[in-house]
């Protein structure tokens, strides 16, 4: 049970989310023109990173946009119901991962990527940020688990 008297934690995983979503639809903006200007569309700032533009595909339309809007609801209330700021923030990294596949799939009807490290395949600051958020969560969850037992 959530302790009433303790500070909400929901502010710092909308300030990592609503973060999270402008930096993905910026690096887009302009990195992708970078990529795009160059011959062959990518361009190599290390061994291991390369700025690429590669559509992602725009299947599922409406659906795939409700089911942003359901996913993201879905995580604003457990985000409100947080008990720790450690949650918070791994919820905020999903949220913003939705928010950014959202605001794409909104404005261009796809998702572009921007990114490729090594032989990987391309992703954007959006898909990173859903991986960084179960990382934080699986972490924070057995650190909870340890204090209790």
């Amino acid at each position: 049970m959530m302790d009433r008297s303790a500070p909400s934690q929901w502010p710092y995983g909308v300030i990592v989310g609503v973060g999270v979503a402008v930096l993905d639809v910026f690096s887009k903006s302009f990195l992708g023109e970078i990529a795009l200007d160059s011959a062959d569309g990518s361009v190599g700032f290390a061994p291991l990173l390369e700025l690429v533009a590669v559509d992602e595909g725009g299947a599922g339309g409406q659906a795939l946009l409700a089911g942003l809007v359901g996913a993201t609801l879905a995580v604003l209330v457990l985000l409100s119901r947080a008990p720790a700021r450690s949650i918070a923030v791994g919820l905020g990294f999903v949220l913003g991962g939705l928010l950014g596949k959202f605001l794409d799939r909104w404005d261009d009807g796809a998702a572009i990527d921007i990114l490729r490290l090594g032989a990987g395949p391309p992703v954007s600051l959006a898909d990173m940020s859903f991986g960084v958020g179960v990382v934080v969560l699986a972490s924070a969850g057995l650190r909870r688990r340890r204090r209790r037992g």
